[in-house]
């Protein structure tokens, strides 16, 4: 007799849960503004009912197939993904800003790192915890994308400073630059709590 509710389930509500962040990504990157900014607050609600199902089924399970506390996390971490996103393409709307090659290209950097989280919580639905190595082989692929953005966004500032003589234009594009690193760091955050996931049950 099942004495103890169980439920298999949580790996296919991360990779769900990641899959709306991805698709918000994708919406960042092919271009900003009202349209984008009102399809990616549509994901962001999805994204907060995927949390809350994740959240409502811990509190009834006691056996899941890793720690609750890790499910509970990566949850958390790939909501701020989409947080972060939501709140870049909101404001580019509201300061009116046109697109520029600059920001379609961070833009496009990040979703690469988006991209990468979605296809290391594939990995750890695919294979749990059996092949940590290949786990851990996701996460690299996430923290090189994270570094390489994190340095072409410090090359953009650097110019940013040096040639933009509006300052209120500067301000707007400065703010834009950060939401996006704030979207790849946190994209970096998943990276590590999957990696401690990797070394604890490997």
């Amino acid at each position: 007799m099942q004495w103890l509710p169980r439920d298999e389930k949580f790996f296919d509500l991360l990779v769900d849960q990641a899959g709306i962040v991805r698709e918000a990504s994708r919406v960042v990157a092919n271009g900003l503004g009202s349209s984008a900014a009102n399809k990616v607050r549509e994901l962001e609600i999805k994204g907060d009912d995927a949390v809350r199902e994740i959240r409502r089924r811990l509190h009834k399970t006691f056996i899941t197939p890793i720690d609750p506390e890790d499910i509970h996390e990566l949850a958390e971490l790939i909501d701020e993904i989409l947080d972060h996103l939501d709140a870049a393409s909101y404001r580019f709307d509201a300061f009116g800003m046109e697109a520029s090659g600059s920001v379609t290209e961070i833009a496009g950097m990040v979703n690469g790192c988006v991209e990468a989280v979605f296809e290391a919580v594939e990995a750890l639905r695919r294979e749990g915890v059996k092949k940590p190595a290949e786990l851990a082989a996701c996460c690299d692929l996430i923290n090189r994308r994270e570094f390489e953005t994190e340095n072409r966004m410090r090359e953009l500032l650097r110019d940013l400073f040096k040639n933009e003589k509006d300052p209120i234009a500067l301000i707007k594009q400065k703010e834009i630059y950060e939401l996006l690193e704030s979207t790849a760091d946190c994209c970096e955050d998943v990276a590590d709590v999957l990696e401690a996931i990797a070394v604890k049950n490997s």
